[in-house]
C-alpha cells in the first residue's frame, strides 16, 4: 500500500526501538533472535542472525511425556561460520510437537544460546489445525506487537502474511526494531509463511529473512486438507504470464478439500480512494489482482486472502461478477495489521458482507470440511465471524474440478535465440494430448501432436493446446520465439568507470522526452543511486547513459525494477518498457549481444511515494545478477 504516516503519542522513535527489542532473547548478540520458518509434516526451517560470524547449531528432540526439562537430545550443525544462520530439520515425525533451542559460538569463545521453545510438524489431513492471518504491518511495531501476541494466545499451528511485512525492504531498521523484535513471540513457536508486498521493493533483505521454495515469490504449500496458493502481485499476473500459468497448472492438480490463495493486492475493495476518488467520481473496486479470477472460479478456489488496503473487507461469496453462495470464492482483505488505516467508499459496494477500520488479526480453524473464521480487532475483541460447511458428498480425495484442462507448458517460455532452440511441451495430466502449429494459427486436435522436443531454426509463433480423454480442449499457449543476430560492439572505448547522468524536475505519470527538457544537474555515479543525485524527495526524472560490457557473445535478459517509471536501451534497442506511475515492478527483456562495449541507456521518473531502481541481467554462463559497476562505463 502507499506509505502513510503512523503517529505513536508519548514513544519517541529511539524508546519505540528500546522498548520492542525486549520481544527478543536477552543476549543482545542476536541481531535478529531465532525464528521459525516452513515447516512441513517432516521438516522444519530455523533461522536467526548474529552480529558477528559464528558457529551453527540447533538442539532439538521430540517431547516426551514426563520428562522435567525439554528434550534436545538431537543436534543438527553447518560447518564453517556465518552470521545468518540456516538450518533445515528433516526427518521430523508428523503432527509430532518438538523442543528446540539454537547455539552460536563467537571468534573470542563466547557462546549464544537461546531459550529453548517449542514447534509441531503439520498435521495429518483428517487433523484439524488452525492459522492466523496477518498483513500491511509496515512500521508500526506497538500494533504489530499485540497482534502477534493476540496470534500467539489463539496457539494456532502456523501464521500467513499477505505482505508489506515492513514500511522500506532496503531499509534493516524496519526489519531488525519494526518487524522482528515485535514478532518474536509469535514466530519463535509458529511458522510465518509469507508473501510480498510493494513495500518490501522486492529487496534482497526479504529474501535473506524468509524460507520459501524457489522461485520464493510464489509458491505452494499444504497444510492438513487445505493447499496454499501464494502469489506476488507486484508482477505480471495477467492470463499468459508466468504466475498465472504457474497457478492454472497447481490448482488444476490440486485435490485439496480447501483451496486458497494469498497475494498482497485486492482484486475487489471498497476503499475509497485507491481505485478511483469515490468523493468525487467513480472506482474500479479493485486492481490488476482481478486479472487472477477467472482461474479461481475454474479450479474451486474457497478464499481469496489479501491487505494493501489498511482496513478490513469480507465480501458475499463471488462468482462470474455477481454474489453466489453456492459457487462463490469469498474475498477478504486483512489490511490491518500495523499501517495507517484507511477509510470506505461512501456508497456500499455491491459484494460487501462485512467492513470495518481497525487494525486487526484474522483467525481461521479448519476440520474436513468445516471451516470456522473470526476476525478480532488489536483489542482483541470479535468483530466478524462467519462457519461454512462443503457439501457433504464432496469427495476431498477427487482431482479438482477441471473444466477446461489447462493449457501445455512450454520450455523455454519463448523469448530470442541465435541459431536453434530446442522446445520440450508438457500437459498437466499425463492423458491429455498436445497439439501444435508453429505459422501462428490457432491449432486444433486435427492439428500435429507432440511426441517430442521442437527443434526450431526460424522465427515462429507456437500455439499449443492440451487435449482431454473426453475431447475437452484447453485454452491456446501461445509463445513467440525469435531467432536473433548479434549486435556488434561500439568501436569507441568508453573512458571512464560508472555511468553519466542527467537530472530533471518535474511532475509526470510517464516518462517525459527528456531531450526536450533541460536538466537542472548532471555528473557520473557508479551505479543506480537515486538517494544521491536526487534534490527533492517526487517529482524528478533521470537520464543515466553510458555503456554495458558483455563478457561473451549470447542472448542477455535484462531486468529494472522501478517505482516509478523505467526504460531502458541497449545498443539503440529498446529491451525493458516499465513505463507510469505505479508501486514497485519488475519488467524485463532480451537482446542478443557480441562481446564488448554497447550503449547503454535507462529512463527513470519519480512521481510521488515511494521510489526504486535496480537493474538486473543475466547472460551466456552466469545467472540472474545484480549489474554491478564493474561492467559499466562512460
Amino acid at each position: 500500500m502507499k506509505r502513510l504516516a503512523v503517529v505513536l503519542s508519548g514513544l519517541t522513535l529511539a524508546g519505540l526501538a528500546l522498548a520492542y527489542l525486549g520481544f527478543a532473547t536477552a543476549d543482545p548478540a542476536f541481531r535478529v533472535a531465532p525464528y521459525l520458518q516452513f515447516g512441513t509434516q517432516t521438516s522444519m526451517v530455523i533461522l536467526w542472525e548474529t552480529e558477528e560470524p559464528a558457529t551453527t547449531r540447533v538442539e532439538y528432540g521430540e517431547s516426551r511425556y514426563g520428562d522435567e526439562a525439554p528434550n534436545l537430545s538431537q543436534t543438527a550443525t553447518i560447518d564453517g561460520t556465518r552470521t545468518m544462520h540456516e538450518v533445515v530439520l528433516t526427518g521430523l515425525k508428523p503432527e509430532t510437537k518438538y523442543f528446540w533451542r539454537v547455539v552460536s559460538v563467537l571468534p573470542d569463545g563466547r557462546e549464544l544460546a537461546s531459550e529453548p521453545s517449542t514447534f509441531r510438524t503439520a498435521v495429518h489431513d483428517s487433523t484439524a489445525f488452525a492459522f492466523v492471518l496477518y498483513s500491511d504491518t509496515q512500521n508500526n511495531p506497538r500494533v504489530w506487537g499485540r497482534l502477534a501476541e493476540l496470534g500467539f494466545l489463539e496457539r494456532p499451528n502456523f501464521g500467513v502474511h499477505a505482505g508489506d511485512l515492513v514500511d522500506r525492504g532496503g531499509d534493516l531498521e524496519d526489519w531488525l526494531v519494526d518487524f522482528f523484535p515485535p514478532a518474536h513471540v509469535f514466530m519463535s513457536r509458529y511458522p510465518l509463511y509469507t508473501i510480498l508486498g510493494n513495500h518490501e521493493d522486492d529487496h534482497d533483505n526479504y529474501y535473506r529473512y524468509f524460507h520459501n521454495p524457489p522461485p520464493e515469490y510464489y509458491y505452494t504449500f499444504r497444510y492438513g486438507n487445505a493447499q496454499f496458493f501464494m502469489i506476488d502481485t507486484n508482477r505480471d499476473v495477467s492470463e499468459g504470464s508466468e504466475q498465472w500459468n504457474w497457478l492454472e497448472w497447481e490448482l488444476a492438480k490440486s485435490d485439496a478439500t480447501w483451496k486458497i490463495v494469498v497475494h498482497h493486492h485486492p482484486p475487489y475493495s471498497s476503499e475509497e480512494n485507491d481505485h478511483g476518488n469515490s468523493w468525487t467520481g467513480s472506482t474500479t473496486y479493485g486492481t490488476h489482482a482481478r486479472d487472477l479470477v477467472p482461474l479461481y472460479e475454474q479450479f474451486g478456489v474457497d478464499f481469496c486472502l489479501f491487505g494493501h488496503v489498511h482496513m478490513y473487507e469480507r465480501t458475499w461469496p463471488i462468482y462470474e461478477g455477481a454474489v453466489n453462495q453456492q459457487n462463490g470464492v469469498i474475498y477478504i482483505n486483512a489490511g490491518g495489521g500495523g499501517g495507517g488505516l484507511e477509510q470506505f467508499a461512501p456508497t456500499r459496494s455491491w459484494f460487501s458482507a462485512k467492513v470495518k477500520s481497525v487494525h486487526h488479526y484474522a483467525y481461521f480453524a479448519i476440520h474436513d470440511q468445516t471451516l470456522q473464521f473470526q476476525a478480532i480487532d488489536v483489542e482483541g475483541r470479535l468483530f466478524d465471524y462467519f462457519e461454512l460447511r462443503k457439501d457433504a458428498v464432496h469427495d476431498p480425495a477427487a482431482r479438482a474440478r477441471v473444466i477446461v484442462p489447462p493449457a501445455p507448458r512450454v520450455e523455454p517460455s519463448g523469448g530470442l535465440f541465435l541459431d536453434a532452440a530446442e522446445v520440450r511441451l508438457q500437459a498437466v495430466f499425463e492423458d491429455m494430448a498436445i497439439h501444435y502449429t508453429l505459422d501462428g494459427t490457432p491449432p486444433t486436435p486435427q492439428s500435429p501432436r507432440y511426441t517430442g522436443p521442437l527443434r526450431l531454426t526460424e522465427t515462429a509463433t507456437l500455439k499449443a493446446i492440451a487435449v482431454s480423454r473426453d475431447g475437452t480442449v484447453s485454452r491456446v499457449r501461445a509463445v513467440d520465439f525469435r531467432r536473433a543476430t548479434l549486435r556488434p560492439p561500439e568501436r569507441a572505448a568508453a573512458r571512464r568507470p560508472g555511468l553519466a547522468y542527467r537530472y530533471y524536475e518535474g511532475r509526470w505519470e510517464q516518462l517525459p522526452d527528456f531531450e526536450a527538457l533541460t536538466p537542472v544537474a548532471s555528473g557520473s555515479t557508479e551505479h543506480f543511486d537515486l538517494a544521491a543525485i536526487k534534490q527533492v524527495e517526487d517529482g524528478y526524472g533521470i537520464v543515466f547513459e553510458g555503456y554495458v560490457e558483455a563478457p561473451a557473445d549470447g542472448i542477455y535478459t535484462f531486468e529494472v525494477l522501478s517505482d516509478d517509471g523505467s526504460r531502458l536501451y541497449v545498443a539503440g534497442e529498446p529491451v525493458v518498457d516499465n513505463d507510469g506511475s505505479h508501486s514497485p515492478r519488475r519488467r524485463e527483456g532480451q537482446v542478443a549481444l557480441a562481446a564488448g562495449r554497447h550503449a547503454f541507456r535507462l529512463e527513470y521518473f519519480e512521481d510521488h511515494g515511494g521510489e526504486a531502481l535496480t537493474v538486473s541481467w543475466a547472460g551466456p554462463g552466469f545467472d540472474r545478477q545484480h549489474l554491478r559497476p564493474a561492467y559499466l562505463t562512460h
